[in-house]
């Protein structure tokens, strides 16, 4: 397991990784940002879903993406999809999100992950490839 401190990111009460959801559907991409953003969109799926919704993959954190239930964070609900983003990557001060997962029984979709990022960073994502199956 990777130290918190090699990916640059604290964030705090993380998921165990056994824990980790998995998705049936999946899309590797290759999204560089810097270290800042990434720490934004960890920061803001842990303030609206609650402490799990990071766990440590490896060398990367997995954000999960909850559905927004009005009145409620969503906390409870099982997550619709996932984000995996590998800190300090291509440089210690940038992150690449190098993979979307999603589908299964929460019924996820790649939209509610550029939703969640839209929501989260400001961005419109395109589609640059098709997903694949786990």
């Amino acid at each position: 397991m990777v130290s918190r401190s090699a990916v640059h990111y604290h964030p705090g009460n993380i998921m165990p990784s056994f824990d980790r959801v998995r998705f049936p559907l999946q899309r590797s991409v290759s999204i560089v940002l810097p270290s800042p953003t990434a720490t934004l969109i960890c920061d803001r799926a842990k303030e609206t879903w609650g402490s799990f919704a990071t766990t440590n993959a490896g060398a990367s954190i997995v954000v999960y993406v909850r559905p927004m239930r009005i009145g409620m964070r969503g906390i409870t609900a099982s997550p619709l999809a996932a984000i995996h983003i590998a800190f300090a990557r291509p440089s210690p001060d940038q992150a690449t999100i190098h993979k979307f997962e999603w589908g299964g029984s929460g019924g996820g979709t790649e939209d509610d992950i550029k939703t969640f990022l839209r929501q989260t960073t400001g961005w419109l994502m395109s589609d640059h490839s098709s997903a694949q199956t786990a």
